[in-house]
């Protein structure tokens, strides 16, 4: 594995893989702070597009572009420092059976919500899984399409990686990486922690927005949304305590109001891909939450409802 620590004579050379909003944020922050930025993507007239004309990202400060390079073959590869996965939660098994031909070791972080991600990679990945640094993360970072496609940067928040022992350093480096990128981030020596209260988060606003076709801040400012968003996160809080994550309902309660202003403007991934008609998270999100709560004798009203209500509108 290259250590990013060890990249003082050439930039540091990152691989983004897939270029959805998320890893169009990334991809052109680190870009412009001087990274050699590769995009792998599973369509190749969209990595063909990346090559000749570069990313665009829409932020507060104005249009920023990058020139990145873009393939569709991971075996193709120059050995990167890091390696971030950006795609979907479905996607996660076709993906590692790509990065399984990586020639080098590489540290490989994850970027999704959800439960099960690592271990979806990894299958993916088969055995040599074992040779490389998986690295499990939670981004707050929000973005989302505008109406022309452009990528919208609507918030830039933090990222946090996996901090336990066998992973600290790798975790530290990738870090930093994002740090230098302008990108906030942190290593937490406790990511399950993390990992539930953003879950908590997630299956509170994305599936609702989904369903009522708003933006994230409409769920804080209307009475009735507002309602069924806290007592989705209340849910997710009995089931994450159940599990041993100490999340109090006042706790989940302001997570989710917190999350729902501060990213008012986004439109979740879950409504992007109900309203383009593409399968969508759900299985990772309320699918997951309810699996656990049925373990633990726990119901789980609000979010049975609205996780049907997504099944019926996916395809």
């Amino acid at each position: 594995m290259v250590e990013l620590s060890d990249t003082n004579t050439r930039p540091r050379r990152v691989v983004i893989v897939g270029p959805g909003a998320i890893g169009t944020t990334l991809a052109v922050h680190l870009s412009r702070a001087g990274c050699a930025v590769t995009v792998l993507d599973h369509r190749a007239d969209r990595a063909e597009r990346i090559a000749a004309e570069g990313l665009a990202l829409l932020t507060a400060g104005g249009l920023l572009r990058a020139r990145v390079s873009a393939t569709t073959r991971a075996d193709g590869l120059a050995p990167a420092d890091l390696v971030v996965v950006c795609v979907k939660c479905l996607a996660l098994e076709r993906t590692g059976r790509a990065l399984a031909t990586l020639p080098d070791a590489t540290t490989i972080a994850t970027i999704q919500n959800g439960l099960g991600v690592l271990d979806a990679l990894a299958r993916g990945m088969g055995p040599s899984a074992a040779k490389h640094t998986l690295l499990a993360a939670v981004t707050y970072q929000a973005a989302s399409p505008s109406a022309d496609g452009t990528i919208r940067h609507v918030a830039n928040l933090p990222t946090l990686f996996a901090g336990s022992a066998c992973v600290c350093s790798a975790a530290e480096a990738a870090a930093a990486l994002f740090t230098s990128a302008g990108l906030p981030a942190s290593v937490a020596k406790n990511l399950r922690e993390a990992v539930w209260r953003k879950l908590i988060v997630n299956v509170a606003i994305n599936p609702l927005t989904a369903v009522e076709r708003v933006a994230n801040g409409r769920l804080a400012e209307r009475r009735e949304l507002r309602r069924r968003m806290l007592a989705l996160a209340r849910e997710a809080a009995q089931v994450a305590r159940a599990e041993g994550a100490c999340v109090t309902d006042r706790e989940a309660e302001q997570s989710a109001l917190d999350a729902a202003r501060s990213t008012a403007a986004n439109v979740s991934s879950m409504r992007q891909d109900v309203e383009a008609g593409r399968p969508t998270e759900i299985e990772f999100l309320g699918g997951a939450l309810l699996r656990l709560a049925a373990g633990h004798g726990l119901d789980l009203p609000q979010t049975r409802e609205v996780t049907d209500a997504v099944r019926r509108l996916s395809p």
